[in-house]
C-alpha cells in the first residue's frame, strides 16, 4: 500500500513553476530522501505533502496513521552550532509528541542508521 501518492502534481508561484507534473509513490516502510539544487521543488513538494500548500492540479493522496510518520526538516537550520547531532533529532521528536524514553531512542536509532557520531556537534 502506497503511503504517499503524486499523480502530475504542479504547483506555481507567480510565473515561476516550483512543480511540473510531478508522480511519485511512497510505499510502506520506504524511507525517501528528496534531495536537488536550490529552486528545484523540494521544499514546495514536502509542503504539499504536509498538506501546508495545496497543489494547483494533480492528485495528492497521503495515507498515513500519524502526521508523526513524516519527517521534514527545513532548509533553515533550526538549531545552534553548538547542538550535537542527538540534541536536534531528540528536541524534533519532543516537539512531535514523542514521549521522553522513545525520543532518546528514535534519535540515537536515527544517529545509527544514518552513520552519524551522536556526540557530534551539528555545524564541526
Amino acid at each position: 500500500m502506497d503511503l504517499v501518492r503524486f499523480v502530475n502534481i504542479s504547483k506555481s508561484f507567480g510565473g515561476v513553476k516550483a512543480l511540473d507534473n510531478v508522480s511519485i509513490n511512497v510505499g510502506e516502510r520506504e524511507r525517501v530522501c528528496i534531495v536537488g539544487p536550490n529552486g528545484a521543488g523540494k521544499t514546495t513538494l514536502l509542503r504539499v505533502i504536509l498538506g501546508l500548500v495545496k497543489p494547483d492540479n494533480g492528485s495528492a493522496y497521503v495515507f498515513s496513521r500519524s502526521p508523526r510518520d513524516i519527517g521534514y526538516v527545513p532548509q533553515i537550520p533550526l538549531s545552534y552550532g553548538f547542538h550535537r547531532v542527538f540534541d536536534v533529532l531528540y528536541y524534533s521528536l519532543k516537539l512531535a509528541d514523542y514521549s521522553t524514553h522513545d525520543a532518546k531512542d528514535l534519535a540515537l536509532k536515527w544517529c545509527e542508521i544514518i552513520g552519524v557520531d551522536c556526540n557530534s556537534i551539528g555545524y564541526e
